[in-house]
């Protein structure tokens, strides 16, 4: 048996008997961590990476909404105003940690940018 399957097994072994699931990147609760990371002053290098993938997610959610919501409602307002907004609105609504994230991302972005959508 190679050294590599040998080092596998042993990884898979000690990954169950640690209790660490990795965690649901598609829930409310990883981009809650992740736009966390973002609003920190000093961030290590594991909350730039976070940080980013937060800002990626709200720039790709912003640009899917279409060029008239971008501009109608968001012209001037940064990504880190954003994440601000997502973190505070889910700690008063704790129910969109389980949910799909982009569930709360656009109810906490419409609750206080998106005002008549119409």
């Amino acid at each position: 048996m190679s050294l590599f399957f040998r080092m596998s097994g042993v990884a898979a072994v000690l990954l169950a008997f640690s209790g660490a699931a990795p965690e649901d990147t598609t829930k409310g609760l990883f981009l809650y961590h992740a736009c966390q990371a973002a609003l920190v002053d000093h961030p290590s290098d594991e909350q730039v990476r976070l940080g980013n993938i937060c800002f990626s997610y709200i720039e790709g959610f912003i640009d899917g909404e279409g060029p008239v919501i971008k501009v109608k409602f968001f012209v001037g307002v940064s990504y880190q105003e954003m994440a601000s907004t997502y973190v505070h609105y889910v700690q008063e609504h704790k129910d969109y940690l389980n949910m799909s994230k982009g569930m709360g991302l656009e109810a906490a972005l419409k609750t206080k940018y998106w005002h008549n959508p119409k």
